[in-house]
């Protein structure tokens, strides 16, 4: 079962000041992971927590997140990932983003 988008009124926001160990805020985890962050959400962790717990294109990610991440990978990865590229796409075009809104 497919949960509903978040209200405009209960939109996420990214912990304030948050950065991993490095000192890398969640912008960059937008360009080195999918939406949701299941490959590095909880690596690089620093004295805030890890960006699985701070960053909502990691705990809480939106359809844009997906089309965006889907758009970003056919263009690179069309030939090297597919199966990656696929499952992003497909979760986009699942998605119901509120179009109607």
């Amino acid at each position: 079962s497919k949960t509903a988008p978040p209200s405009s009124s209960e939109k996420c926001v990214d912990t304030k000041g948050w950065t991993n160990l490095y000192g890398e805020g969640c912008e960059k985890y937008q360009k080195i992971d999918d939406p949701g962050c299941p490959n590095e959400g909880n690596s690089f962790t620093g004295d805030m927590g890890p960006a699985s717990e701070n960053c909502c294109y990691c705990k809480n990610p939106t359809c844009e997140d997906f089309d965006r991440k889907c758009k970003e990978l056919a263009d690179l990865t069309r030939t090297l990932a597919p199966a990656e590229t696929t499952m992003l796409c497909d979760e986009a075009a699942s998605c119901s983003c509120g179009a109607d809104q």
